[in-house]
C-alpha cells in the first residue's frame, strides 16, 4: 500500500517549513545580537575591573612605602640602625 501525497499538501508543508526557517533565522539573529551586547558588557566590566585593580595596586604601593618610611623613622628615633 503506497500513500499518495497531493500537491497542495506538499505545498502546505513547504510553506510551513519556510515559515519555520524564517522564524529560526529571526531567533538566531536575536540571540546573536544579545550575545554581542553581553560581550560588550563583559568588556566594559573587564576594563572597569582592570582600572580598579590598577588603582588599588598603586594605593597599596603607596601605603607600603609610607610604612617603610615610618619604620625607618622609628628606627632612627630609637637609635637603632
Amino acid at each position: 500500500m503506497t500513500e499518495q501525497i497531493e500537491i497542495h499538501e506538499f505545498e502546505l508543508d513547504l510553506e510551513q517549513l519556510h515559515r519555520r526557517a524564517v522564524d529560526l533565522t529571526r531567533d538566531l539573529g536575536n540571540v546573536n545580537y544579545a550575545l554581542r551586547e553581553k560581550r560588550r558588557e563583559l568588556d566594559r566590566l573587564r576594563l572597569t575591573f582592570e582600572a580598579r585593580l590598577h588603582e588599588q595596586t598603586e594605593e597599596l604601593k603607596e601605603a607600603n612605602e609610607r610604612l617603610r618610611e615610618s619604620d625607618r623613622l622609628k628606627l632612627i628615633f630609637w637609635g637603632i640602625d
